[in-house]
């Protein structure tokens, strides 16, 4: 089966990888061995295992799959960009002779995942879901969960929440006019195709045969909430009202095999 990517995949350049996609700044400096607080974050609540078989969907410069191998996870990382995977050539340079035994990279399409069913322990997609049109996402969640194994897990982040999106001027409001909310960048606009609220992850993984803890954070590094005065106090009283789902920048899941699941 053959996909019709080349148009998207002129945006996914030298500059995309180098200052336009998150975490930049310091890959340009660390190559992989410092992340962004996002990364770490991911990284924490995929609680990898000495051995465990990892996917890194979307791997891009592969900061988090160079991290996941530090951890003793063995990785196997894909991206459907040549250039992104010269990137994370660069980056898996940084590892020991002995790291580079627990790693794999492959050219390939979410759409399309060339694995025996059952395979890992953990799939990952950090900030990928939102690169998808909603019909590429839900074929890649029912592949991920036929290679996915019984007792495995599924973590996702994505951003910007779709909430936020639509409640960007309450956020102004807050802030009493001091912080113009813009979570979308300008090269955003040519490669997020479908960004999601808690709500439509939690939608869309039920239906693809997932039972998911699906939530919104704003996460200590984010200088735009940062900059509102009390923030500290509006965190706070987001998650005890449980408007953070409307609010929270980042979309975070981690999802099991329902093995219940009957597809239509």
């Amino acid at each position: 089966m053959e996909w019709k990517m080349k148009p998207r995949l002129q945006y996914y350049d030298n500059k995309y990888f180098m200052f336009a996609s998150g975490g930049a700044d310091l890959w340009r400096t660390h190559k992989g061995r410092k992340i962004d607080l996002k990364t770490q974050t991911v990284l924490n609540i995929m609680n990898i295992q000495k051995n465990e078989k990892v996917l890194d969907i979307g791997c891009g410069r592969g900061e988090l799959s160079y991290q996941c191998i530090k951890k003793r996870g063995k990785v196997t990382a894909i991206d459907f960009s040549k250039k992104a995977l010269e990137f994370a050539e660069i980056t898996f340079k940084n590892l020991s002779e002995y790291g580079k035994k627990y790693l794999e990279v492959h050219e390939m399409d979410a759409r399309l995942l060339k694995f025996p069913d059952n395979t890992f322990d953990v799939v990952v997609m950090a900030d990928i879901a939102e690169h998808m049109k909603k019909y590429e996402l839900i074929i890649s969640l029912q592949q991920i969960r036929k290679v996915l194994k019984p007792t495995g897990r599924l973590i996702i982040h994505t951003l910007p929440n779709k909430n936020l999106l639509n409640k960007a001027n309450w956020v102004k409001y807050l802030s009493f006019g001091e912080v113009e909310v813009t979570p979308k960048g300008c090269e955003d606009v040519f490669v997020h195709l479908n960004e999601l609220s808690p709500q439509d992850l939690t939608e869309m993984l039920t239906k693809c045969g997932f039972t998911a803890k699906v939530w919104a954070d704003i996460l200590n590094d984010n200088a735009q909430f940062n900059a509102i005065r009390g923030h500290k106090i509006i965190k706070w009283l987001l998650k005890w009202t449980g408007l953070m789902k409307w609010f929270g920048v980042s979309v975070f899941a981690i999802a099991h095999k329902d093995l219940n699941y009957e597809r239509d």
